[in-house]
């Protein structure tokens, strides 16, 4: 649950979300948890607000992915 996601050209974006990794299967919450990232926008061009935009939705997915990996790995899942 995406709940910021902004930023400007010579900023910075800043994207904050809530999530929720769940198994359907057992009908439970497995792991919960809040991602907040603040990344600096390089210059003022359109196509760095994006890549920076870009870059922050990849760094979500990228900490997900190692929650669930942790999870079927017996690894480290929660903070």
């Amino acid at each position: 649950d995406v709940q910021q996601l902004d930023g400007h050209p010579g900023g910075e974006v800043v994207l904050k979300a809530n999530w929720t990794i769940d198994d359907p299967a057992a009908d439970r919450t497995l792991l919960v948890g809040k991602y907040e990232r603040r990344l600096a926008v390089p210059d003022e061009s359109v196509d760095a607000l994006v890549a920076v935009y870009s870059r922050a939705v990849v760094e979500l997915g990228q900490e997900l992915a190692e929650r669930i990996h942790g999870l079927a790995t017996g690894g480290p899942g929660e903070d």
